[in-house]
């Protein structure tokens, strides 16, 4: 079996009581059925709290002020203190990892949601480096998997990631590309067209189709008022998801206000200024979006839904990129990176880690017109 994660991925050290937000509060923790069987045999006093403090139907720990039941005063883990680390439940003992399963093949990464991570994938200079080792284990076989599709995916994401660290281009460039090379592949699928994808990647690889596309994006650059009236329509959508942190709609209201009530000429005239002032934002949403493709892109071997995610990649992208912008503009021009990463990690937590809100977020991008090529274009090119 193959293993592949970011090179980065060894940097991580989980920080317990000094983490600036700790991963025990703010959402419910899952606890797998084996853990579960464990829990019921601990004998004690401690045994008695546990089998109080867990939700049985729901499978989780309860919470207590939207904190964990057994995280205490000093954000430790009573859990940890009692039983020892081979207490964990699964998704205690893997996060901030995340792995994605094909056949023979494991992708780890780590969670943009943990503050540490956050800070390790943001403060990257470099281009991010894929690894990859074996690992010894009986061959694997997924009924119905696709391993054609699969091998076409993988060669897509590694042009995508390819453009996307090719700074000799304008972040806005990058991203609109990787956006319509998506929107070809997806029709290829959905045609079953899989074998024309080695030519769609050829042809995208030409200077010609490159210099081309970018004279496209640029046409979107004139683009005045529905700039703004576009984002800020984006944005309301968010209202559609499940809230994980009650701060966190009031945050993007106020977001908005901040960006676009003054209306489209301030907004880019604010826009020009940030780009010049935070000359850094380039690097950290090119980071952004090789870790939500790199995470993502290649789950579509299950759904055939490659244009999807890469939709959710890019949004996700320019959500933060306008976030960033509202925090400076709010600071008096000024923007922290400790403000960045608390940005993103924020995000991710209301994003990433509720099964219904990635599912909700999919279908809004798949079947809502507002999250059109043309639409995100015209927002991408301020």
């Amino acid at each position: 079996m193959q293993i592949t994660y970011p090179d980065y991925y060894k940097k991580f050290s989980c920080t317990a009581d000094k983490c600036k937000d700790t991963c025990c509060a703010g959402w419910g923790i899952v606890i797998d059925d084996n853990t579960l069987k464990k829990y019921r045999r601990v004998k004690g006093a401690f045994g008695k709290r546990l089998r109080q403090e867990i939700d049985w139907r729901e499978k989780s720990f309860c919470q207590n002020a939207g904190r964990c039941a057994f995280l205490n005063h000093q954000n430790l883990c009573d859990i940890y203190t009692e039983l020892g680390e081979q207490a964990f439940c699964d998704t205690c003992r893997r996060y901030p990892r995340h792995i994605e399963e094909f056949e023979n093949l494991r992708e780890i990464s780590l969670s943009l949601s943990c503050p540490e991570v956050a800070e390790i994938i943001l403060s990257c200079q470099e281009k991010v480096r894929f690894l990859t080792k074996e690992k010894k284990g009986a061959e694997e076989t997924y009924e119905e998997f696709d391993f054609f599709l699969f091998d076409k995916l993988m060669d897509a994401r590694s042009f995508i990631l390819e453009v996307l660290q090719n700074r000799d281009y304008s972040i806005e460039h990058r991203i609109g590309i990787v956006l319509g090379f998506t929107h070809d592949l997806q029709r290829r699928i959905r045609n079953q067209e899989i074998f024309q994808i080695d030519e769609l990647i050829e042809k995208y690889q030409t200077k010609g189709a490159l210099e081309r596309m970018q004279r496209e994006l640029e046409s979107y650059r004139e683009s005045t008022r529905e700039k703004i009236l576009l984002m800020d329509e984006m944005m309301e959508a968010l209202n559609r998801l499940e809230v994980l942190n009650q701060q966190f709609p009031a945050w993007v209201q106020e977001s908005r206000r901040i960006l676009y009530e003054r209306g489209n000429i301030w907004y880019q005239s604010q826009m020009q200024f940030f780009r010049e002032k935070v000359p850094e934002y380039r690097i950290i949403l090119e980071q952004l979006m090789v870790y939500f493709v790199f995470t993502y892109f290649c789950g579509a071997v299950y759904d055939e839904n490659a244009y999807t995610k890469m939709k959710m990649a890019v949004i996700s992208t320019l959500f933060l990129r306008e976030w960033m912008m509202a925090v400076w503009i709010k600071k008096g021009k000024q923007l922290e990176f400790s403000e960045i990463v608390e940005l993103s990690y924020r995000y991710s937590r209301e994003l990433e880690h509720s099964d219904l809100n990635l599912n909700t977020m999919e279908e809004m991008l798949g079947k809502d017109s507002l999250f059109s090529m043309k639409n995100l274009f015209t927002v991408l090119m301020n």
